[in-house]
């Protein structure tokens, strides 16, 4: 499955060696169990009164979930073709309510719904026509939706048309299996099939699997992953009708309850892959999102945060460590002097300077609560969650001497004769009197009187004098990062 354009919709999704191996190896499974069914399939077993609603109900279950996802796939895709298969499993799915209301001894002796033993038996061969004769629509849409040989409004038509007479089959083979079944033939006599039933109705609807294998494979070359599916659910489909149908002689034999396995198979063999397809497209998604969102938040040059990471940041260590009772220290720096420095050396020269101090910053990230940003220019800004002011002045100073070490000339003229940083420090603590706007503030003040200072050095909010003295605390008695590491 690719990760952008056609290949995210599973109409479009080409087989691979794997989807093969996977698909013979299914086929593989069904004829095995087919030819196991053979030596027992007379042997009489007692009828288990819950084991066809809890087998029904996952085949329901499976047969309209199915449906849910292939109509989605072709709202995403609008390829017609897909909207058949959608239409297949709708369609069975709705056929098998009755069929299992009908169905004797399940919720009543004779079946409810007020019908005799024939509907559940006539509601069984309709959804088995009906849904490989949608098959053989799809495959008829697949061949012409390849070839485009469908205007847009031509395959409008035609969808709203099949659509309408599927729902309408549908409903009337409903009223007339449940309502009018005395009048239809008689295709069960207690637990065996009649003979018209036994050489009609059966021979009829195996050769009608076989043909629409036969067709599909030959129309498709099973390229894609839907045609594959469609290839094991049919295979099963004719082994459950056959065994169930023909090597099992009665109901509740040995037999019956395996092409009932077989059902199983048949029912929720494409689900399984559509909702792996699901599933590796959320992997898509989310890898994709965890791209943008480092497109949106990082700064392309440093690969640090960028403005709107380091307000989203800072806004989440806010809130936290407000709730957490926990200090939060924040460092707004500026490298000094850097027009003097790309007046004289260039820019490229001022971005690689750029890189080297994102790098020191880097450097100086312990855990998932601090993070480093470059707020513009030569400006960045540095969260240290869970560290308060004695901490966070260390820190500073590690970063300040880090950048010093760097030895980038500065240009002549300038007050040092290497790059240097000024830091703005703003610490807050146990009680959150200010917000985390009003952190940055702070911050920025105590950044300009380091530049007032002489550059090359920290200064605090408390040194500035402004209001955040009553937050400090006291180091010895706090576990975090304290001023003395």
């Amino acid at each position: 499955m690719g990760t952008g354009g056609r290949t995210n919709n599973l109409a479009y999704a080409e087989a691979t060696p794997r989807h093969r191996l996977l698909a013979f190896a299914i086929g593989t499974a069904v004829v095995l169990i087919a030819l196991t069914a053979a030596p027992v399939s007379g042997v009489r077993s007692s009828a288990t009164v819950a084991f066809l609603p809890a087998v029904g109900a996952v085949a329901l279950f499976a047969q309209l979930l199915t449906a849910l996802l292939l109509y989605n796939q072709y709202r995403a895709s609008r390829y017609s073709p897909i909207f058949f298969l959608s239409l297949a499993y709708a369609s069975s799915g709705i056929l098998l309510v009755p069929y299992l209301l009908t169905f004797p001894r399940i919720f009543a002796s004779g079946g409810l719904l007020g019908a005799g033993p024939q509907t559940a038996a006539w509601l069984y061969f309709a959804w088995h026509f009906q849904f490989v004769a949608l098959v053989l629509v799809y495959v008829y849409f697949e061949r012409y939706a390849t070839l485009k040989l469908f205007t847009p409004e031509r395959e409008r038509v035609a969808i709203t048309n099949v659509a309408w007479a599927v729902g309408v089959a549908t409903v009337a083979i409903v009223v007339v299996t449940t309502r009018y079944h005395e009048y239809l033939p008689q295709i069960v006599n207690g637990s065996h099939a009649t003979a018209l039933s036994s050489q009609l109705l059966v021979p009829g609807l195996l050769g009608l699997y076989g043909l629409g294998l036969l067709v599909l494979a030959m129309e498709t070359r099973l390229r894609g992953v839907a045609q594959l599916c469609i290839g094991m659910v049919l295979i099963a489909s004719f082994f459950e009708v056959l065994i169930g149908n023909v090597v099992a002689s009665e109901k509740f034999t040995t037999g019956w309850y395996i092409a009932w396995a077989e059902w199983i198979i048949a029912a929720t063999v494409f689900l399984c892959v559509l909702l792996y397809h699901v599933y590796q497209l959320m992997l898509e998604l989310a890898a994709s999102n965890r791209v943008l969102l480092k497109q949106a938040m990082g700064d392309d040059l440093t690969g640090l945060l960028n403005r709107r990471g380091f307000n989203a940041h800072l806004e989440e260590q806010w809130h936290r460590c407000r709730r957490k009772k926990e200090p939060l220290c924040l460092l707004i720096i500026d490298v000094d002097e850097f027009k003097k420095f790309n007046d004289r050396f260039g820019h490229p020269a001022g971005d690689a300077a750029l890189v080297s101090v994102a790098d020191v910053l880097r450097s100086h990230i312990r855990n998932m609560s601090d993070s480093a940003s470059r707020l513009g220019g030569e400006e960045f800004g540095v969260i240290l969650g869970e560290t308060d002011e004695p901490g966070g002045l260390a820190v500073s100073e590690r970063i300040r001497r880090g950048v010093e070490r760097l030895q980038i000339p500065q240009a002549p003229g300038s007050g040092h004769p290497y790059i240097t940083i000024s830091i703005g420090l703003a610490a807050v603590e146990d009680e959150f009197g200010v917000s985390a706007a009003d952190l940055t503030m702070l911050a920025d003040q105590a950044l300009y009187a380091a530049k007032a200072a002489g550059r090359n050095c920290t200064r605090t909010s408390a040194d500035n004098d402004i209001a955040l003295r009553r937050h400090r605390l006291r180091a010895a008695n706090r576990p975090n990062r304290l001023g003395t590491g």
